[in-house]
């Protein structure tokens, strides 16, 4: 079954749930709000913009779980607390989305360049557990390619405005850093103005003059870090 969300959303019998930004609106809870499911293979969609900033019930977090078809935020999402947001596809965002709290995305594939998110703190890590992340330049198209790996561009990263920005957990595979990290413009840190965490359950390496630029926090735990460049501190 699909499922459509937002301003505009429709039922469409035995094919699609629609869910208005209206309906939703009338769902009063303090914990998540959670739509969808990992096992779900109908495309979820974004029918129209979804704000529920005012006028809604929700004190928690908006879960949306796209199952295995991927998901394209092509109209925003904003809401006064956490966003999270999983799909076992590619994740695609050209809108420009904004959070009160915790943004969290998971995802093997991400193409973010197009729009922008703007949240206390911002959560990039890959679906499936033990896939490598690598950050590099270059814009999305020309470097998600690698198998098993999600790869982040200084260009999509740069679209992310937080004070703090996370980078793999746990249970992500190897995190690889092959180009600078910097907070002059156009930069992956540009917008992050408390800390970059980084999180892995192998080891985080960085490329020859791939430095960090200060940032009052940094954070990286992983079985193994090698951080062999003359990095600003």
């Amino acid at each position: 079954l699909a499922i459509s969300l937002g301003s505009g959303a429709t039922d469409v019998a035995s094919i699609t749930l629609g869910l208005s930004e209206a309906e939703l609106k009338t769902i009063t809870t303090s914990g998540m709000l959670k739509i969808g499911a990992a096992g779900n293979a109908g495309a979820m969609t974004l029918a129209g913009a979804l704000d529920l900033t005012s006028g809604s019930g929700l004190t928690g977090a908006l879960t949306l779980d796209a199952g295995s078809s991927g998901f394209s935020v092509v109209n925003p999402i904003h809401t006064s607390y956490g966003l999270n947001i999983s799909t076992g596809g590619t994740l695609i965002n050209t809108a420009a989305n904004t959070a009160g709290g915790e943004v969290f995305l998971k995802a093997d594939k991400m193409d973010l360049a197009g729009g922008t998110i703007s949240a206390s703190s911002v959560g990039l890590m890959p679906k499936t557990g033990g896939n490598a992340i690598a950050i590099h330049v270059g814009t999305a198209a020309a470097t998600d390619l690698t198998a098993s790996t999600l790869e982040l561009s200084n260009a999509e990263l740069n679209t992310i405005t937080a004070g703090t920005l996370r980078i793999g957990d746990a249970g992500s595979g190897a995190i690889d850093i092959k180009t600078a990290l910097l907070k002059t413009a156009g930069g992956a840190l540009t917008n992050v103005s408390a800390a970059l965490n980084l999180t892995s359950g192998g080891a985080i390496t960085q490329q020859a003059g791939a430095t960090i630029d200060v940032l009052p926090g940094l954070n990286l735990s992983g079985a193994s870090v090698l951080m062999q460049e003359a990095n600003p501190v």
